[in-house]
Order: structure tokens, then sequence, then C-alpha cells
């Protein structure tokens, strides 16, 4: 992560609104953030794959049919090599 933390979160907050339009059924929205801070803001240590970073987020929010927004956790595989995003998944807070 100190080596490519910077660049994979940078990477992976670029493709998430597409990524997060795709999925939501209704809307989605980010939690605010400070202007240093990105939306993904953590990595996990287990390794998928040599030279692949799991960035994590837990900022982002799907509308229910309600209206009301939930939080997820939203994952982000990045190549450190390639230097591109593989894909994203996510998890619902209660999963």
């Amino acid at each position: 992560d100190e080596k490519y933390g910077i660049a994979s979160a940078l990477e992976c907050a670029a493709g998430a609104d597409g990524y997060l339009r795709s999925i939501a059924k209704y809307d989605f929205k980010w939690d605010e953030t400070g202007w240093l801070e990105t939306n993904f803001d953590s990595y996990l240590t287990a390794v998928n794959s040599p030279g692949v970073i799991t960035e994590e987020s837990d900022k982002a929010k799907l509308q229910n049919g309600f209206g009301a927004f939930q939080h997820i956790r939203l994952f982000c595989d990045y190549d450190t090599q390639s230097k591109k995003v593989l894909g994203y998944h996510f998890l619902a807070n209660d999963e």
C-alpha cells in the first residue's frame, strides 16, 4: 500500500460512480469527504492475487425503495502492474 496506495485509491474512485450507477436500483451517493480525503480510505490486507490491491470504502450509500440511503462496503480490485482497475464488488453492511 505504501507504494501503490494513492494511485489505487484515485483510480478506484474515478470509476466508482459508474459502477454504483449500474448497481443502484434507485440512486446512490457518497458521504462527504474532506479536501485531502478520498472515497477509498482503506484496503484489505489479504491478497487475492499477486500485485492486486483491494481498496475498501464504507462511504458509499444506495437508496432503497422508501427513499432512505443505506451504507454498503464497496471494494475495488486494482492491478499494480498494469495500473488499472480490475473490477468492483460490494456487500450490504448487514452481510
